[in-house]
């Protein structure tokens, strides 16, 4: 058998827009692992069209890699994909061969990698699992390091239920979006923090 066929569960998305519009990615379903809903993702990358290309972009939780690679898809020049699992690791190469996508892909924990990566970058994608409680100490981590450059951006998706990782009183909601299970937010750094 082939290592896809030993696979326990398989999901795949498709890329929205872009070079590589209508092309699938494949994931092995993991617990905690819930792709960015096709209607977010295109509603997201509709309110960043201006700003996409030559951008460098961040995906710190890339999971199925759905908002990374739709970030390359769509003009970034450089996109850095952050995960802990092996298997997610592991998928996200291969999809990337797949598409000849040059993404960094790197197997770290989160926040090791903003504590300890001098690069910085205009869009930071922050879709942790929802019950590990990270949004708002990842976020105040790019309070505090030169991650995020600025007029920089930040995506945040959390549980729609969950009012205590709502983003805080130093970023500005840009936009915002709902759909399902899923509350999204654009944010920028407040000029004041």
């Amino acid at each position: 058998m082939t290592p896809k066929a030993n696979r326990k569960s398989a999901g795949k998305i498709r890329i929205i827009g872009g070079q590589w519009r209508s092309r699938q990615i494949r994931f092995t379903s993991t617990n905690g692992l819930r792709p960015t809903p096709d209607r977010v993702r295109e509603t997201l990358f509709n309110w960043l069209s201006p700003a996409m290309n030559g951008i460098k972009c961040l995906d710190l939780f890339a999971g199925s890699g759905s908002l990374g690679f739709e970030a390359a898809s769509r003009g970034a020049s450089a996109v850095t994909m952050i995960d802990c699992s092996s298997s997610v690791i592991r998928d996200l190469h291969e999809n990337a061969a797949q598409l000849g996508c040059s993404a960094v892909i790197l197997k770290k924990r989160a926040m090791n990698y903003l504590q300890t990566t001098e690069d910085t970058f205009q869009l930071i994608f922050i879709d942790p699992p929802y019950q590990l409680n990270l949004s708002n100490p990842i976020l105040k981590e790019l309070e505090e390091n030169k991650s995020l450059e600025n007029n920089g951006y930040v995506y945040l998706e959390i549980h729609h239920h969950d009012q205590n990782s709502r983003p805080g009183e130093n970023w500005n909601i840009i936009r915002e979006i709902s759909c399902g299970t899923v509350h999204g937010f654009l944010l920028m750094r407040s000029r004041d923090s």
